[in-house]
């Protein structure tokens, strides 16, 4: 009878350690279906991410292009314009005295006209550079407000002329 007994209690045990590897053989495939789909989550958001910045860097070079092609379509609108922009700054650097500085010069190409802004040291300047500006033949129609000649010393300047071809 001992024997018997010792038999069930060993039944017994071992169906209670075969229930509890069951019941941990659930929990365990519980936890890893569980943790698969974090995986697979986090790996869409990874690749979200690096999607992400692969379009903004697509979007920043995009954005460089388009300036790119807008700086190209001036200097091609300068060149068809056929407004002679070079020989425009050769005849004013010939023009020029050393103690007259420009500030801008900004071309109207469908008008074919120069506004020209600087600073002159002396009247005497001023009116020796335009009367350069009106003995070359690419310019016309020089035009000089009053004020240019009101101050004898330390005047800022403007001009507007024509480009003649």
């Amino acid at each position: 009878m001992r024997l018997e007994k010792m038999s069930r209690s060993a039944i017994f045990v071992g169906r209670l350690f075969l229930f509890l590897v069951c019941i941990f053989a659930v929990l365990l495939a519980v936890t890893w279906l569980y943790l698969s789909v974090q995986v697979q989550a986090m790996n869409g958001l990874v690749s979200a991410g690096e999607g992400g910045s692969s379009s903004l860097v697509a979007r920043e070079l995009g954005a460089k292009i388009t300036d790119a092609n807008q700086k190209i379509r001036l200097l091609s609108d300068l060149q068809n314009s056929r407004v002679p922009v070079v020989d425009v700054l050769k005849n004013l650097a010939m023009a020029v005295s050393p103690e007259i500085r420009f500030d801008s010069i900004q071309f109207d190409i469908k008008k074919k006209k120069v506004v020209l802004t600087g600073h002159a040291s002396t009247r005497e300047q001023l009116v020796a550079f335009q009367g350069k500006l009106e003995g070359c033949p690419l310019f016309s129609e020089i035009k000089s407000p009053v004020s240019n000649f009101i101050k004898s010393e330390d005047i800022d300047f403007n001009f507007s002329f024509s480009i003649n071809q």
